[in-house]
């Protein structure tokens, strides 16, 4: 099972992937910019995607409309 995460890079998403990382699922990180996080979900085919608010929350709601 894999998991797309979507966050800006910053010193939290190395920590909360190997958090994510602990449930056993294969976690892909990567940044949520059009439209290369688009492509990465039809190429990966995740089982879900979790996209980060903390940081740019109206462009992290626009991504989840995607």
């Amino acid at each position: 099972m894999s998991v797309l995460y979507l966050q800006y890079e910053s010193g939290d998403r190395n920590t909360r992937v190997q958090k994510l990382g602990k449930s056993g699922a294969h976690i892909v990180p990567a940044e949520p910019r059009w439209p290369l996080f688009f492509e990465l979900a039809k190429k990966e085919k995740p089982y879900a995607i979790a996209i980060d608010f903390s940081q740019a929350p109206s462009h992290a709601l626009e991504t989840a409309d995607y």
